[in-house]
């Protein structure tokens, strides 16, 4: 990767969101509990220590319980591109 990158590591519990797409690159892991990712009508069940790398501009969304613990990098397109 190349420097100044724009890269962001957050923690979420119970994370639900809505089908999205971004232009970064997402890495979801699943820390305690369980979880299913959509990811361009793919289904991924996930468990502690599980993850699933999304892709830059791919359609996609997190469905957890109140007791499922996620951790999200993200990471800009641009800057993982070879040159």
């Amino acid at each position: 990767m190349q420097e100044n990158v724009h890269v962001s590591c957050t923690k979420y519990k119970n994370l639900n969101n809505i089908s999205h797409y971004h232009n970064d690159h997402e890495l979801v892991c699943v820390n305690k509990g369980s979880a299913t990712v959509f990811v361009n009508e793919k289904i991924f069940h996930l468990r502690s220590k599980d993850c699933v790398f999304i892709h830059s501009n791919d359609i996609h969304y997190i469905q957890s319980d109140r007791a499922t613990v996620i951790t999200v990098l993200k990471a800009r397109q641009k800057h993982l591109e070879s040159s």
